[in-house]
């Protein structure tokens, strides 16, 4: 199983306390990890609800909207909440750092060894209770699933809807989903135009030009026409949606090819290159240098032309740089004539 992120799910109980409290832990493979925690008096739990059945971009939506509605009614919750993850924190920095607990949660979610993952998520609430009733469900999302499940709970095609019918240049071209990272990632807002964004196919607007792309670029495509290796698009375009919680972004890829998404503001785009490399081995075969300050500092795509032309370019020398030479020119003239005529 291909995945880039993994997530532990948790509902718990203690039995002796009335404590109830539901979170999670969220990690990149063999890399970073974060983790949510909200607790709250049992007679809140909604019994109807099966949280951990919910895949894991709704399940933080229903923890931040659980949170906001009960922790109003009381203040308790809030400090309920607060000290249980003061107690967490401690607690991980016990046993090793958030870099161990994550390598140890990440090889466990790799094996898919649930046993083990009690045992750990034990050792970590065993100073809080011994007497908890411990539910928990596993989640592996990639970098273009992060975006897929996100879009769906804003309902990103209404937002694209708003666009009117009149917009043929973005109505007519294809889709992308770009490469999230919600853990070191960095928003839309910081992208300009010229930056590169890492983007995979979603659904082609035009056989011909879908023909030429994997014609192109065979080995990035699956037996069923998938696109399973990321490509490298330039940002052309960038408009607020009606609603302004999005981005209506639009990409050129390989010069020719076009492709549209809706990007919310919350959204973190991966662009950590080495990253990617590892995940794919194609995209090793060639060099890529991506910088937000400099994005047209890569090599041009396989059938594409450099990109650099599109930057103006600059004198050797300044107006402040001509100036000095000048007056270091001007001081040296000053010296010589002194001395041979003193």
């Amino acid at each position: 199983m291909n995945y880039d992120f993994y997530a532990i799910k948790i509902q718990a109980e203690n039995r002796t306390s009335d404590d109830y409290f539901l979170g999670y832990f969220f990690g990149k493979v063999n890399s970073g990890l974060e983790y949510r925690f909200i607790c709250f008096p049992s007679k809140y739990v909604d019994r109807e609800k099966t949280p951990l059945e919910m895949p894991f971009a709704e399940y933080k939506d229903y923890l931040n909207e659980l949170y906001l509605r009960i922790s109003s009614r009381s203040l308790e919750i809030v400090e309920m909440t607060k000290e249980f993850n003061v107690y967490l924190g401690l607690q991980i920095r016990k046993m090793g750092g958030m870099g161990a607990q994550g390598f140890r949660f990440s090889k466990m979610a790799e094996e898919k060894n649930t046993e083990l993952i009690r045992s750990e998520l034990n050792d970590l609430f065993q100073n809080w209770t011994s007497d908890i009733i411990l539910r928990f469900t596993l989640d592996f999302s990639s970098f273009s699933q992060i975006y897929e499940q996100a879009s769906l709970s804003a309902d990103t095609k209404v937002m694209l809807s708003s666009f009117g019918a009149d917009r043929k240049d973005i109505l007519s071209i294809s889709d992308f989903y770009p490469l999230l990272d919600p853990m070191a990632g960095v928003t839309i807002d910081q992208y300009e135009i010229g930056s590169v964004i890492w983007c995979t196919i979603s659904r082609f607007s035009n056989q011909t030009e879908e023909n030429r792309l994997k014609k192109e670029y065979p080995d990035f495509f699956d037996e069923a026409g998938g696109n399973i290796v990321p490509f490298e698009g330039t940002l052309v375009l960038k408009e607020l949606t009606a609603d302004g919680r999005g981005v209506l972004v639009k990409v050129m890829i390989a010069d020719w090819f076009f492709a549209k998404s809706i990007i919310l503001h919350n959204m973190r785009l991966l662009q950590n290159t080495q990253k990617l490399q590892n995940r794919f081995p194609k995209l090793q075969e060639q060099s890529f240098q991506i910088g937000l300050d400099n994005p047209q500092a890569r090599p041009a795509s396989k059938g594409t032309t450099n990109t650099a032309h599109l930057e103006n370019k600059k004198p050797i020398f300044d107006l402040g740089t001509v100036f000095i030479i000048f007056a270091i020119i001007a001081l040296a003239f000053l010296i010589y004539f002194f001395f041979f005529y003193s």
